[in-house]
């Protein structure tokens, strides 16, 4: 298939994967660059079988980008899919220690404040009976 993968195909993926029933998807690209793709509609349309099946779905968030583009585009925001922040602390090329917090992100944008990373935000919410204890 061509790169970049149509918003349909990538639909299709998400269908593939919602069949298993999982807990809970991270999808692992930046999806903050508008294109002219006719299948834009395919992935709303999974975005809200997830949300009716009550599968969590996080799309990563583009942090620091070069031209002030939003961190998901907007149809896909305003579906009201969480928007996460994909940061981790690198050290000479090897991660030393995961964030346990990171950017907010809104259905508009950056928001003020600090939220739970990535991983921890999929476990809060997934999890809800296991509290997470205080980090210290």
């Amino acid at each position: 298939m061509p790169w970049p993968l149509s918003y349909g195909n990538q639909a299709r993926v998400l269908d593939a994967i919602r069949e298993y029933k999982p807990k809970a998807v991270i999808v692992d690209f930046l999806f903050v660059d508008p294109r002219n793709d006719d299948t834009l509609k395919d992935l709303v349309d999974e975005i809200a079988r997830y949300k009716k099946d009550g599968i969590a779905l996080y799309f990563e968030g583009g942090t620091d980008l070069p031209y002030g583009e939003a961190p998901l585009r907007p149809e896909l925001a305003k579906t009201g899919v969480r928007i996460v922040d994909p940061s981790i602390t690198v050290y000479d090329g090897v991660v030393r220690q995961y964030p346990t917090s990171g950017y907010c992100f809104g259905p508009e944008g950056l928001t003020r404040g600090t939220c739970l990373s990535l991983a921890l935000q999929v476990y809060k919410d997934v999890f809800p009976e296991h509290p997470l204890a205080p980090m210290k």
